[in-house]
């Protein structure tokens, strides 16, 4: 209990910390653009979900639960800004109340009964596993090795994430004023990441280890975009 407490602290100062930062940025450039950034960084979080165990906790499970809280801290923050701005600034000119009125109550409807579908479909989900090893076979010894494994809520945050998937694609599809491409948002950040743990120590290499995730999330994201976009639109 007191992992999963310390863990949820540090996500929520790191939500603080970076809550300032996107701040900065939906002055600067737009709220879907930084909803660009923040969701495709949501989702790897979601997904990441399912390395923690393969099947069962592993030496990196607790070293992998520290980064996911850490970007998941990053991503909410900038989720729960984009979304609340870009709900008051696109509402009907004179209706913007009953316009936030009905997106509040789409929400909290959502929000109600997520969990009970989500605990019911991982429930039924119990009873089924994905995996897939990987073995080395020599004259003195085998040698197997377990690269993916999906069970019970495995499958959950699977699912969840082809569901964000397809939200990014309807994301696509609103315009705002002011949005810059996600590179712009993104090398904006990395400065901004790089700044802020520079308060906290001088060592170089551990700014290197901060750096690391950023950099190779940006260069699966850029490489990918086109593939990834074409995929969604072939899906939906």
């Amino acid at each position: 209990m007191s992992v999963i407490i310390g863990l949820s602290i540090l996500s929520q100062l790191v939500h603080l910390v970076f809550l300032r930062i996107w701040g900065r940025f939906t002055d600067k450039f737009s709220n879907k653009s930084v909803l660009r950034v923040s969701g495709p960084l949501f989702l790897m979080c979601i997904l990441a979900w399912t390395f923690t165990t393969m099947p069962d906790k592993h030496a990196f499970t607790l070293p992998l639960l520290v980064l996911i809280y850490v970007f998941m801290g990053i991503a909410t923050a900038g989720i729960n800004l984009g979304a609340g701005n870009i709900g008051m600034k696109l509402s009907p000119k004179g209706k913007a109340t009953s316009f936030l009125t009905v997106n509040n109550f789409i929400n909290s409807i959502a929000a109600g009964t997520a969990p009970i579908l989500g605990g019911k479909f991982a429930d039924i989900l119990t009873q089924y596993e994905l995996s897939w090893t990987m073995k080395w076979t020599g004259p003195n010894k085998v040698i197997s090795f377990e690269t993916l494994n999906f069970q019970s809520w495995d499958f959950f945050f699977a699912l969840a994430f082809l569901f964000g998937l397809y939200a990014m694609h309807r994301l696509s599809l609103v315009k705002e004023e002011g949005e810059v491409d996600e590179k712009i948002v993104f090398d904006g950040l990395m400065a901004e990441t790089r700044k802020q743990f520079h308060n906290f120590t001088s060592i170089g290499g551990m700014r290197q280890m901060v750096n690391f995730p950023f950099t190779a999330f940006r260069y699966v994201t850029v490489k990918g975009k086109r593939k990834i976009s074409q995929a969604t639109r072939n899906l939906f």
